[in-house]
Formats: structure tokens, sequence, C-alpha cells
């Protein structure tokens, strides 16, 4: 099986490889011949599966610097999938073009047109504070929560402009008013 949590809000990359362990039910397990599917979304293992094996997933170390502070997963090894999807994986170059006319593949060549991107932040958006994350630490707080209560919950989340003010809709717990982040 491959196996994958994602990094919580913060949890420093460096003690993602340490002490700090995802509650089973942040674990995506899927087979190891189906890692190369297109649609892993498909192929993956319901939670009952997930549960069981969460206690024995060793954590490999692979990301990657790209520069200051910049980091990358690089995912299963090459030679591991192939061996395990019994398919041959050919490396792709990327190569950037100036124009969205020159994108294309050639090849094992990707041509990639990237845009100078100026704002990438929307313009409005929300976002917990730093005391409302609170990562699961056993069985009794897995959510039953459906999605439109989860819908809700991020509704309720104080929405942030990038101007800096905060406005809140209601009064939710404390959340309602002003205040500059930035």
């Amino acid at each position: 099986y491959y196996c994958w949590a994602p990094i919580m809000p913060g949890v420093p990359i460096d003690l993602q490889f340490g002490s700090w362990r995802p509650h089973a039910f942040y674990w995506n397990v899927c087979d190891r011949a189906h890692i190369y599917d297109k649609n892993l979304g498909a192929v993956m293992e319901g939670r009952p599966r997930a549960n069981d094996l969460a206690g024995r997933i060793t954590i490999i170390n692979n990301f990657h610097a790209t520069g200051l502070h910049n980091f990358y997963a690089k995912g299963p090894d090459v030679h591991d999938v192939e061996r395990y999807t019994n398919l041959k994986i050919t490396p792709v170059t990327f190569r950037n073009v100036r124009l969205v006319n020159g994108v294309g593949h050639e090849g094992n060549v990707m041509k990639v047109y990237r845009p100078s991107v100026q704002n990438p932040q929307p313009h409005e958006f929300r976002r917990a504070g730093a005391g409302q994350v609170n990562p699961l630490q056993n069985d009794r707080q897995i959510p039953l929560t459906g999605r439109a209560e989860q819908k809700n919950n991020i509704e309720s989340l104080p929405t942030h402009n990038d101007g800096g003010s905060v406005f809140s809709r209601g009064s939710v717990g404390g959340l309602g008013g002003g205040g500059r982040h930035r």
C-alpha cells in the first residue's frame, strides 16, 4: 500500500517527520498496484482498511528543496512504482515557453507556458485562526457531520480581505470584530 496524510496547519515540516503522527482518520490508502492510476479516488481503500493500517505505516521523508523554503514531495520511487504496477514510466522533461501558443508535447518534452502571477491571493478568503486548529487526537473526535454542516463551519470562519480587515458573519465564539491580520 501507499499511504499519505496531509500536514496539518501549525505542524512544521521538520516536526512532521519527528514526533507528530496523524490520526488514522487523516490517512489515504491506495493499493500499490494502483498508484499510477489516473483516478485514485476510484481505487482508494475504505476507512476500515485505513484504520487497520494506520499504526503500521512507515513514514518516508521524501521532501526535496527547490530553493529557499520551497519544498515538494517527490512521491514514491519510480522503480518501485514500475515494479508494483508492471508499467514502464517514461520521464518527461518540462520546458518553459514564452507564448501560450507554444504549449505542447513532443516525445518526452512537455512545453509549458507559465505566466507571471502578480497577486495569487483572492481578494477575500476564510482562514482559521491559530487557536482554532484542532487535529484529531482520538477516535471520539472523528467528525460525524455531513457536508452541509461542514460547509456551515467554513462559512462561520472570519472573512479576510486583501486590505487586512476582518469581517465576520454574526458573532461566532468571539470572532465578531475588527483587528488587522497580515
